[in-house]
């Protein structure tokens, strides 16, 4: 994702309407894109439309509460930096968080000013994690270069992919480097890139983590450390995937062999 062309996206949930409204009133003054929701049922469904790059999220409210919005939106956007807020902190509910990976976990009442300033430091930290991501496989990209594809293909059996695959609602255009589920880019890195075309091009077909090692990273690497290497960007692509139920079912993890692509979802 272009983190430079687009201002902030932020969510807001909490069902207090007055806390809402301020929030998001501070948050657009700062030049923040702010949707807010009222109930934990309903920022699920503006979290399956849309991306953001921060929540504010209120623990306690009725029906779907934030610590279980929380857990969903970790499945949903495991990017999305979350600040939570409550008035009733506790040491569980707190430790939980921490597990998580929230950004920060503030107490009512709370100064706005000091909202805005953690919001400032969240979309800092993503932007710092999304740079970091890039460098790593813009690295990863040039190692891979200067190896042999050619040796690498045919170790793994796999022969040189097409231009563009297709299936379970994807569709991967390696010219353009870019995979998307109508129409819309799903913004893979390059190696996650290189993963789902490996599985794609074999449909049905388990492959090792060892091959995946190979394709995706472009050398050797004995069996745990390639689970090791593969099972996070398999995650993290998986992750993205998640607002598209049928095309996260095309993963498929197959116990002590390793994985594949399957249109059956």
């Amino acid at each position: 994702m272009n983190q430079t062309t687009h201002p902030p996206r932020i969510l807001v949930v909490d069902d207090e309407r007055a806390a809402r409204l301020s929030l998001g009133e501070i948050l657009q003054l700062d030049g923040c894109q702010v949707q807010a929701a009222a109930s934990g049922e309903e920022a699920l469904k503006l979290m399956q439309g849309a991306e953001f790059e921060v929540m504010v999220l209120d623990i306690k409210m009725p029906g779907l509460g934030g610590m279980q919005l929380l857990a969903e939106a970790r499945r949903l956007a495991p990017q999305m930096v979350i600040i939570m807020l409550t008035a009733y902190g506790t040491l569980e509910t707190a430790l939980k968080a921490i597990d998580l990976q929230v950004f920060a976990y503030l107490l009512k009442p709370v100064a706005p000013d000091d909202v805005l300033a953690t919001v400032r430091r969240g979309l800092a930290r993503r932007r710092e994690l999304y740079h970091k991501d890039k460098l790593i496989d813009e690295i990863e990209q040039n190692v891979r270069a200067l190896r042999s594809a050619r040796t690498a293909t045919r170790e793994v059996g796999i022969a040189p992919h097409p231009r563009v695959l297709s299936g379970g609602g994807l569709v991967l255009d390696f010219d353009r480097r870019e995979a998307t589920v109508g129409g819309k880019n799903l913004h893979l890195t390059p190696t996650e890139i290189r993963l789902l075309g490996a599985l794609m091009m074999r449909p049905d077909h388990v492959l090792a983590v060892r091959q995946l090692v190979q394709v995706t990273h472009g050398y050797e690497a004995d069996e745990s450390e390639a689970r090791e290497i593969i099972r996070p960007v398999l995650s993290r692509l998986r992750g993205k995937l998640a607002r598209y139920p049928h095309c996260a079912r095309c993963l498929v993890s197959v116990r002590g062999q390793g994985y594949m692509f399957t249109e059956r979802g």
